[in-house]
C-alpha cells in the first residue's frame, strides 16, 4: 500500500503527515510465527497465545493502515474539488465579465449565446463535490470563451483589412482627382531669361587662286614723233656802259 501512495506536490501538510505514517507502518516487521510445539499442553499454550499476539498486531496494523489509505484518499478528494471548484468560480467570473464586454464586438452573436449558456451550467455545478464535474464545466465554460474571443480576433481583422481597402481607395481617388485638375489647367513653360555671353569668332580668310589667262597679242606700237626741243630764251642786250665789251 505504501508505494501506491507517494506525497504529491499537490497534497497538503494533513496528507502528507498521513503518508508519512502509512509508510512507518508499511515498513514495520511483525513477529514470526510460531510453530506448534510438539512437547505438551503448556507449550502448545504458549504458542497459540504468542501467535494471537501476532495476529492483534497484524490487524491493529492493517486496521491503522486502512484507515490512514482512507484519509489520505479524502483529503486528496477535497483538495482536487476544491481546486477544482476554484478554478471554475475564477473562469465563471472571467466569462460574465467577457459577456458583457463583448456586445457588438463579434461577427455574430451566437458565441456570446453559448457562452452565456456554459455560463448558467457551470453555475449549477459548481455546487458539486466531484471533482471531475467541476472540470468538466470549467473546461465547456473556457471553450466558450476561447469561441468569443476568436469572434472578436475576426471582426476586428475584418474591420482593419476594411478599413485599409477604403482609405486606399479613398488615396487612389484622391490621386485620380488631382491628376485631372491638373491635365485640365494649361501648363506655363516658365520663361527664361536670356543669357549673353560674349563670343569672339576669328576672322575667315578665304583666298582664292587666280585664274590663269591666256596672253592676248599686243597691238602694234605707233612710233612717236620727238617733241620740238624748247628754244633759249634770247638773251638781253649788252650794256651800253661795257662800251660793248661783255665781261
Amino acid at each position: 500500500a505504501a508505494k501506491t501512495y507517494k506525497v504529491s506536490p499537490t497534497d497538503g501538510p494533513d496528507v502528507r503527515k498521513d503518508i508519512g505514517k502509512l509508510s512507518a507502518l508499511a515498513s514495520g516487521r511483525l513477529p514470526s510465527v510460531e510453530a506448534c510445539p510438539a512437547g505438551g499442553t503448556a507449550a502448545l499454550k504458549s504458542a497459540i497465545s504468542a501467535n494471537s499476539r501476532t495476529v492483534d498486531k497484524a490487524s491493529s496494523i492493517s486496521s491503522d493502515m486502512a484507515s490512514l489509505v482512507a484519509r489520505i484518499d479524502k483529503g486528496r478528494g477535497d483538495k482536487a474539488v476544491s481546486d477544482a471548484r476554484l478554478v471554475l468560480e475564477d473562469r465563471m467570473k472571467s466569462a460574465s465579465d467577457l459577456v458583457a464586454s463583448s456586445k457588438g464586438k463579434t461577427e455574430d452573436d451566437k458565441p456570446r449565446t453559448d457562452l452565456q449558456t456554459a455560463l448558467k451550467a457551470a453555475e449549477k455545478a459548481k455546487g458539486s463535490k466531484d471533482a471531475s464535474k467541476l472540470k468538466s464545466a470549467s473546461e465547456n465554460l473556457q471553450n466558450a470563451i476561447d469561441k468569443v474571443n476568436a469572434s472578436i480576433s475576426a471582426r476586428k481583422s475584418r474591420e482593419d483589412r476594411e478599413r485599409r481597402e477604403r482609405e486606399e481607395e479613398r488615396k487612389s481617388q484622391e490621386a485620380a482627382r488631382q491628376q485631372e485638375e491638373q491635365s485640365a489647367v494649361p501648363q506655363v513653360q516658365p520663361q527664361q531669361t536670356p543669357t549673353y555671353t560674349p563670343q569672339y569668332q576669328a576672322p575667315r580668310h578665304s583666298y582664292t587662286t587666280p585664274r590663269r589667262q591666256a596672253p592676248q597679242p599686243s597691238a602694234p606700237q605707233t612710233p612717236t614723233t620727238p617733241a620740238n626741243p624748247s628754244q633759249p630764251a634770247p638773251s638781253a642786250p649788252a650794256n651800253p656802259g661795257n662800251n660793248g665789251v661783255i665781261m
